[in-house]
């Protein structure tokens, strides 16, 4: 399964390197729709092992109920979105009554920790605490169980998924690219991001095995210069390189 996370869609041009366009966005939900590709959320599909490919959406923007909810609907596509409890009902981001209403009509809320703070950068006991008081949160707003999380900057190891997994997350999302299988409780994702276009929809929907190597490689140097100049550093130097 290729799943596939992106973060803010905006109208006109990107400004972040992470923002994708509604136009691109609106020619990837049409590619799904003229293959007969169906799309759903991460629970959709393990719950039920149907999809063709699962679409994701980070960090809880207004553009997710603005923009993105209402082509979903139209198309009769599902998606997770990972909600930060924090930002909820602050400037640029939804309200637990936005969440609410993509979970009654059927969208996955799911977890992006308490307060969206590089979970390597703390012990394990503030770890559980973004982990556990996230789902707590957001199961009491939504009324619904919460199975899916992704980490934050994509900081993970092996100590934390077993901490999201005491939390009770049966999804356990991180940014490393590549395809995931049913049975396995850790996934990948594969960015979608301002620097790719309508000309290569395809390969990012189908990526071949010399696709996602090189989508690893640069994984692997973001996240060496993650770990050699901090969170914020490497923020401001991709900030400042796009």
């Amino acid at each position: 399964m290729n799943i596939l996370v992106f973060h803010k869609i905006v109208e006109g041009s990107p400004v972040d390197w992470s923002d994708v366009s509604l136009d691109f966005f609106t020619e990837m939900l049409d590619f799904f729709k003229q293959k007969n590709l169906k799309v759903t959320s991460i629970n959709n599909w393990k719950n039920n092992n149907t999809g063709d490919a699962v679409l994701t959406f980070d960090d809880g923007f207004c553009s997710d109920f603005e923009l993105v909810y209402p082509i979903l609907r139209k198309m009769k596509m599902t998606a997770t979105f990972f909600i930060v409890p924090n930002f909820v009902g602050t400037e640029g981001y939804m309200t637990w009554e936005n969440i609410k209403h993509l979970s009654d009509a059927g969208m996955e809320i799911a977890s992006h920790s308490l307060s969206h703070k590089y979970l390597n950068n703390l012990n394990e006991k503030e770890v559980f605490f973004e982990l556990e008081n996230s789902k707590m949160k957001i199961e009491k707003m939504i009324g619904k169980d919460v199975d899916s999380f992704a980490y934050p900057y994509g900081g993970c190891s092996q100590k934390s998924h077993k901490l999201a997994a005491e939390a009770g997350y049966k999804n356990i999302c991180n940014s490393k690219p590549g395809l995931c299988k049913l049975n396995s409780p850790i996934l990948s994702r594969n960015s979608i991001h301002s620097n790719l276009n309508s000309s290569n929809i395809a390969k990012i929907i189908f990526p071949d095995q010399f696709d996602l190597t090189l989508q690893k490689l640069g994984y692997l140097l973001r996240n060496g210069i993650k770990q050699t100049l901090g969170v914020k550093n490497y923020i401001k130097l991709k900030e400042f390189i796009y």
